[in-house]
């Protein structure tokens, strides 16, 4: 499929229903799809589908596409893109079901970004350029980059080796069968040490969580890292964004001894681990 297709009413209505977009936001990427669809908006979005471009295109759409306050109009323009990325997920063997899987992060974003500021929209297109290259994919309940390790030297890896950073997608399923079907998945394919830099990671956790949890379980799979206390991911990610103490969520049980042990001056930051793959 030519860029150009992508940018039509039929590829967006496709690519909306195969990821389950939000009625609104599908609604609203149709609307604005006339405002977008010119000669310079798609060079630009062309370079989206390149590893060594993706990001420069990113960068430059965001400067073509100022102002842009509730990311309609780049969200558009990479669901259009998105039209580029399946012929070289099927050339690395990749079905349809990977391709929809890893474009449902459009959907994700949206839905989170609904859930923090009461209102529809996109703003993560600083992260999204990566699986419109298709330097991350979604192999089942987690999703894996490929880089070069630009973190701190431990358990044997060293910066600009070969890697696969794992991300934890908010949906995930951390099961214990669910992780290691997509560990074996991506084993498999690309047999590079599997690194993860995330709150859940992060040392403090020991003190949180129950001892029998998935989440220890999930933890137990790494070789620990350094970690960095003052990073605030956590409140991004188990609290929805919300910084305030007193407006910090409590649903879960996790939430609940997370926010008690941040009334205490204390804190959480994230860690570095190395997958125990294969074992």
């Amino acid at each position: 499929m030519k860029l150009v297709q992508g940018f039509t009413p039929a590829w967006l209505e496709t690519i909306c229903a195969g990821i389950h977009m939000p009625p609104e936001a599908a609604d609203r990427v149709l609307k604005t799809l006339p405002a977008v669809n010119q000669p310079a908006v798609i060079v630009l979005a062309g370079g989206l589908a390149q590893p060594d471009t993706a990001l420069m295109a990113q960068q430059a759409l965001r400067r073509q596409l100022d102002p842009d306050p509730d990311g309609w109009k780049m969200l558009t323009v990479m669901l259009c893109a998105a039209c580029l990325a399946q012929q070289p997920m099927e050339q690395q063997g990749m079905g349809m079901d990977v391709y929809l899987a890893t474009m449902g992060m459009f959907s994700r974003f949206v839905k989170e970004h609904s859930r923090q500021f009461g209102r529809c929209g996109f703003d993560r297109d600083w992260w999204t350029w990566r699986i419109l290259c298709g330097r991350l994919v979604r192999l089942g309940a987690l999703e894996y980059e490929q880089a070069e390790y630009q973190g701190p030297a431990f358990a044997g890896m060293v910066p600009g080796q070969p890697c696969l950073h794992l991300h934890i997608p908010s949906d995930a399923d951390l099961s214990d069968q669910a992780r290691r079907q997509s560990y074996a998945r991506a084993w498999a394919r690309w047999e590079l040490p599997i690194v993860c830099e995330s709150w859940l990671l992060a040392p403090a956790l020991d003190k949180l969580l129950p001892a029998d949890s998935r989440l220890r379980r999930f933890r137990a799979e790494f070789v620990p890292g350094p970690a960095e206390e003052d990073a605030e991911d956590v409140y991004q990610w188990l609290f929805q964004g919300e910084k305030r103490l007193d407006r910090l969520p409590q649903t879960t049980s996790l939430q609940r001894a997370a926010k008690a042990w941040l009334e205490e001056g204390k804190k959480i930051g994230i860690g570095w681990g190395r997958l125990r793959w294969p074992e």
